[in-house]
């Protein structure tokens, strides 16, 4: 129920964002925007994104890690709902909500009651970090694994699993497959 709730709060919020009446500013418009619609172009023919030939007479966007280029979350977006803003739109609201998540399942694997970790899951996601880099969306995607990680971390201190590390391991590659590393 808390999880639904906080997914009602960040939709009814974000409304405007979420039927296009307004955009995310900035750099998510002016940079991350164009690069998921040319991701999902490339995603949609069956290839990597690896060169944009539309930017500075050709860049190498796969070695840049904040452009998605190889992220498996971007690129399913990309592929599920195509290269229109309204896919953007969503896949940054999803990350976001993430982010939540990820703390609230951080509370309670540290005992606290429901409303504790949900309490803390709102307190992330509306922090002054998450609204402040909302146009950095490599920087939200990068904070959205971040709870799991500690939480994965957690659980491979606690129990001296290797199979629990070599997983933060690959969660941490994983969120800077599509994030500011």
């Amino acid at each position: 129920i808390a999880l639904t709730v906080a997914l009602g709060v960040l939709v009814y919020i974000n409304f405007d964002l979420l039927v296009g009446r307004t955009n995310l500013p900035w750099d998510a418009a002016d940079v991350f925007a164009p690069s998921f619609v040319l991701l999902s172009d490339f995603v949609h023919k069956g290839q990597l994104m690896l060169w944009n030939p539309w930017m500075d007479a050709g860049t190498p966007e796969w070695i840049e890690p904040q452009l998605g280029a190889f992220s498996p979350v971007m690129m399913g977006f990309g592929l599920l709902f195509g290269g229109e803003a309204l896919a953007f739109r969503l896949y940054f609201l999803t990350i976001w909500w993430l982010s939540g998540l990820g703390v609230f399942l951080l509370g309670r694997r540290l005992r606290l009651p429901v409303y504790g970790a949900a309490t803390l899951g709102f307190a992330w996601i509306f922090s002054g970090f998450s609204i402040g880099n909302a146009q950095h969306v490599s920087m939200i995607y990068s904070m959205a694994w971040l709870p799991f990680e500690i939480l994965v971390l957690d659980q491979a201190l606690e129990r001296g699993s290797w199979r629990r590390f070599a997983a933060l391991g690959a969660l941490w590659g994983f969120s800077m497959l599509g994030g500011d590393p």
